[in-house]
């Protein structure tokens, strides 16, 4: 763990704010230094955690940086356990990022996405060096898959490597870029933040982001699609913070 690292529900989180992350990235993001990567786990990972993930569970553990990814654990550890875990969403920090970190002579490779997105992006920021690699369905099982997007990234070397093949198959392919070794520059496990950026998708108003209700935008506007994922894999976050709190309080009596 880092000094500002603390565990919240079994998942570990590094306790900054987005200034202080989009610095971190910016100062790592170099060819010369080696390979770290960025994670931004959320309610769904906190609920998969809890069930027991354990092929994707180090991923996480091996991230350089753990940022919460949502509003909603925010609430629950501030409501129920009295600290506060600052909310660093995965779209917040890219969008800082292509504002003022990245220009147009960075270099950046995409593990997934679609060629729209990256013609978005070169027309939209003016990068030229983007280099993607696109991966096969049915990732989480696949270790021949993830080795192979694992040694694009090493052989690829960028100041900017973003991981868009959903979670965990990112974090679990940034895992593989470490022990592979020789890669550079930073990893961002950061789900659908770039189709965000480029208006592939349309993110929340601000104040449905503030008020932490981007997950019930999303499902208004796709109800079939993120009804699973809403009611089934993330919202159980609070009843699993509920027993933590439970467990807490009767082991100080």
């Amino acid at each position: 763990m880092t000094p500002f690292s603390r565990s919240f529900l079994g998942v570990r989180f590094d306790v900054i704010d987005l200034n202080t992350a989009v610095a971190q990235v910016s100062a790592a993001a170099r060819r010369d230094r080696p390979f770290q990567y960025v994670v931004t786990p959320n309610s769904k990972w906190i609920v998969r955690a809890h069930r027991g993930d354990a092929r994707a569970a180090p991923a996480f553990d091996g991230a350089w940086l753990s940022l919460n990814d949502s509003r909603i654990v925010e609430l629950l550890a501030q409501r129920l356990f009295g600290f506060r875990l600052p909310t660093v969403t995965g779209s917040d920090l890219v969008a800082r990022l292509f504002q003022g970190v990245i220009t147009p002579a960075s270099s950046i490779v995409l593990v997934g996405g679609s060629a729209e997105l990256e013609a978005r992006l070169r027309r939209l920021y003016g990068v030229r060096d983007i280099r993607r690699f696109d991966p096969p369905m049915g990732l989480y099982e696949n270790d021949a898959a993830l080795d192979a997007a694992a040694r694009y990234v090493c052989e690829a070397p960028a100041d900017y490597v973003f991981l868009i093949c959903g979670m965990p198959q990112a974090e679990m392919i940034a895992e593989r870029v470490v022990a592979h070794g020789g890669a550079s520059g930073v990893g961002l496990c950061v789900g659908a933040a770039l189709e965000f950026l480029v208006d592939l998708r349309r993110r929340a108003p601000p104040g449905w982001r503030r008020a932490g209700l981007e997950w019930l935008h999303r499902l208004i506007a796709n109800p079939r699609g993120h009804a699973r994922r809403v009611f089934i894999e993330s919202l159980p976050v609070i009843l699993v913070a509920a027993q933590a709190r439970w467990v807490r309080r009767s082991s100080a009596e």
